[in-house]
């Protein structure tokens, strides 16, 4: 496991801001590295597949979504928007063939998620998102997929995910 430090943010904009995308009832942990550029590194040398950037960056989706009202929101923003935060992720990358990413464990976001009033688990779990392929290479991942789900034993360095 790497111990890493993000901040969380609230109502996060994409990186380039070029799209504006907005989402709302969203916080994520930012990182300030290119931990994505490093994985995605290793997506295309060993298995030829070019991996798109995520919108925020490399960053861990905490509350993806789930509504709450607009006061609550607000308190907690307040709270914890740009607050630093630890967590540790595994080096095992994972797909299910559309997305890629990294589990992670991050006690103090699940405890952020309960006191927010949200449970503790989200719909997909804590990860580190690596990304999704660029359209040309959205079909050689879905093989790939297919080929670790027949011949676990082959892919050492990759757990596919369903």
């Amino acid at each position: 496991m790497i111990e890493v430090v993000g901040k969380y943010v609230f109502d996060p904009l994409s990186i380039t801001n070029a799209d504006n995308l907005f989402k709302p009832f969203w916080v994520i942990i930012q990182l300030e590295d290119d931990t994505t550029y490093y994985y995605s590194w290793f997506v295309e040398k060993r298995y030829g597949i070019k991996i798109q950037r995520p919108v925020w960056g490399s960053h861990v989706s905490i509350v993806r979504g789930e509504e709450t009202t607009p006061a609550n929101w607000k308190i907690f923003k307040e709270k914890y928007d740009g607050k630093p935060v630890k967590f540790t992720h595994e080096s095992e990358l994972r797909t299910n063939g559309k997305h890629w990413w990294i589990r992670i464990k991050c006690d103090e976001g699940k405890d952020m998620r309960e006191e927010m009033g949200y449970p503790r688990e989200g719909k997909w779990g804590l990860h580190l998102t690596i990304g999704v392929p660029t359209p040309k290479f959205e079909q050689q991942s879905y093989d790939i997929m297919r080929y670790i789900e027949k011949f676990p034993h082959m892919s050492y360095e990759l757990t596919y995910i369903q």
